[in-house]
């Protein structure tokens, strides 16, 4: 876990960030995008009904397409700005917004705080133009995709190009969110695409944002068992798992645990382990159908094993030592 003068700092910066946001120009209003399917319990302060008997003016409602008569479900926007005629930021909900996020960024429930977003559109307006992109067209379908969500947010700024990304954000001028490893991470247009005021996206999106995001489930398994076995993160480890996922694909690995071990080794492992002939036996068998990927791969010899790690290291995913039950 990171110290708390790494949080400290982490909190810090993102204070600065919307400050240094919001004194750029008049217009511009902060925002914690509150998403209730990844709900809190009834009585935390940022709860939806919580918000509403005590700043409803303040909570601006996301339509889902996915659901346009269930209200409850609709992510939420929170100003942090521009109420009760404050041009700065509230302290009091951006800490509480922040300790929400801090302690649920590695929840396998998801996470209710979203992000933190600066625009200079109003509530209504910054609201409704999120719920309008997140319907994309697919294969002649259109798709709900929840993209506000962190892990689905960070797939989109690794797949798409730069002047398509912008595009999408809009009117959103910096978005700031916390990882499942307690980094503060931002994106946003840069000074010359705010510019040239780019349209909204149009066409198709390309295959691979979709196999990204088609991939989305598997990589937050595979994700839950790097935070259990203490495994530090990598930069971008979204997109790290969305390849290691799709080598394995490429190996001819269809099984969802074999698929999901390989990638989990791929993170983990020396970084030529799929070199080894054993492991390539292993992995051929695999495909054939004639094992699952982590029973062949535990049966390997010792000296393979400690090979693959590359030092002595009791309890690496995906590899059991000797004295490890099978």
């Amino acid at each position: 876990m990171r110290s708390d003068d790494n949080r400290t700092q982490a909190y810090r910066s993102l204070h600065d960030r919307l400050s240094d946001a919001l004194c750029r120009s008049p217009a511009h209003r902060a925002f914690v995008l509150l998403d209730p399917n990844h709900p809190v319990a009834a009585g935390h302060p940022l709860h939806i009904e919580q918000l509403e008997s005590q700043a409803g003016e303040a909570l601006t409602a996301i339509p889902r397409a996915d659901a346009p008569h269930d209200r409850s479900r609709w992510p939420r926007l929170l100003a942090l700005s521009g109420t009760q005629g404050r041009s700065e930021l509230d302290d009091a909900l951006l800490s509480a917004s922040w300790r929400c996020a801090d302690e649920r960024k590695a929840s396998v429930h998801g996470a209710y705080v979203s992000g933190w977003i600066v625009s200079d559109a109003s509530a209504d307006t910054l609201a409704d133009g999120i719920g309008q992109r997140l319907v994309f067209a697919q294969g002649g379908k259109k798709v709900l995709l929840p993209l506000f969500e962190p892990y689905r947010l960070a797939l989109a700024m690794s797949t798409l190009a730069s002047a398509q990304w912008t595009a999408w954000l809009g009117r959103i001028q910096r978005w700031c969110f916390l990882d499942a490893a307690g980094r503060l991470r931002e994106t946003g247009p840069t000074a010359t695409e705010r510019a040239s005021r780019l349209p909204p996206p149009s066409g198709a999106f390309p295959a691979a944002f979709w196999q990204a995001q088609n991939r989305v489930h598997q990589g937050q398994r595979v994700l839950n068992a790097l935070l259990k076995s203490g495994t530090a993160l990598p930069e971008e480890y979204e997109y790290r798992l969305h390849r290691a996922l799709e080598k394995a694909e490429a190996r001819g690995l269809r099984h969802k645990e074999d698929t999901e071990v390989y990638a989990l080794n791929e993170l983990t492992l020396s970084p030529d382990w799929h070199r080894h002939p054993a492991v390539q036996q292993c992995v051929a068998d695999a495909a054939a159908g004639k094992g699952r990927l982590a029973s062949l791969m535990a049966a390997l010899p010792d000296s393979v094993r400690k090979a693959l790690v590359g030092e002595p290291h009791p309890g690496v995913p995906g590899i059991k030592t000797s004295k490890e039950p099978s």
